[in-house]
């Protein structure tokens, strides 16, 4: 197994962006694993997707290991989590619930190309717009989100 995915470069004229496709099936303790694909929003009228929207850390650190294209990659914990939390959802529905793509910033837009994420920040209302599901993803890598829920639920 190789370390470290390189992102292709997306075509900012086509509105590209990127697609997560799961290669695993239900939930798992191994590193979760997505085969990436460029995609144009120009042509997105029936483009079936999941967008996550997700909480950042104060400084997201890529710790959390995912695959990309089979290689190992360093991603945020919280979007880490968040994937997992939607691979744990999708396990437990119908195969073709399993294989809709996912769309997440951390990953979704190259984080280390001021270039790319200038491009990429004004198509994000397109993205989520478009988006057949948007999740919304309260828990963060720690948890920190359940003491809220308690907390909500009290009332």
């Amino acid at each position: 197994m190789t370390t470290g995915y390189i992102n292709r470069p997306l075509d900012p004229e086509r509105e590209e962006i990127r697609f997560l496709y799961p290669n695993f099936s239900g939930p798992s303790d191994e590193p979760l694993d997505y085969r990436i694909e460029h995609v144009s929003l120009l042509h997105g009228i029936n483009l079936v997707f999941n967008a996550i929207s997700y909480t950042w850390e104060q400084s997201p650190k890529p710790t959390s290991t995912i695959l990309l294209d089979g290689k190992l990659s360093y991603v945020p914990p919280s979007a880490e989590s968040a994937l997992r939390g939607i691979a744990n959802v999708a396990g437990q529905h119908s195969p073709s619930e399993q294989d809709v793509p996912i769309w997440i910033d951390a990953i979704c837009i190259n984080q280390a190309d001021v270039e790319e994420k200038s491009a990429q920040l004004p198509l994000m209302s397109n993205i989520y717009s478009q988006a057949t599901t948007v999740v919304i993803w309260l828990r963060g890598a720690d948890g920190q989100a359940d003491d809220a829920f308690v907390w909500v639920e009290s009332f």
